[in-house]
């Protein structure tokens, strides 16, 4: 490291030192700072009550799956296909 980018480098930690002490003389600083870090208890409730309202309690399957288990589907025109899983034959096939 050159003298130019150390001597940066030591000015940047001076600074840094500085400004936690001005952190910790501070009380109204320091509660500021820390006003906008930490999380805000009554704003995590409210989500936290938003995301129970949103809980599922039924799972429903997706449309191949329910005409794999019936084992037919209805078509758009009301014909009505018979639905039956394969198995791959060929290890081409399976890839």
């Amino acid at each position: 490291m050159g003298g130019t980018d150390r001597q940066a480098a030591n000015q940047k930690e001076q600074d840094m030192e500085r400004f936690l002490q001005d952190i910790e003389e501070s009380p109204e600083l320091k509660a500021n700072l820390l006003g906008n870090i930490l999380p805000d208890k009554d704003y995590l409730n409210q989500l936290t009550e938003q995301m129970d309202k949103l809980a599922i309690d039924k799972v429903k399957k997706s449309p191949i799956a329910e005409a794999l288990d019936k084992g037919e589907v209805k078509m758009a025109g009301g014909e009505t296909r018979k639905v039956v899983k394969g198995d791959r034959k060929t290890d081409a096939g399976k890839k």
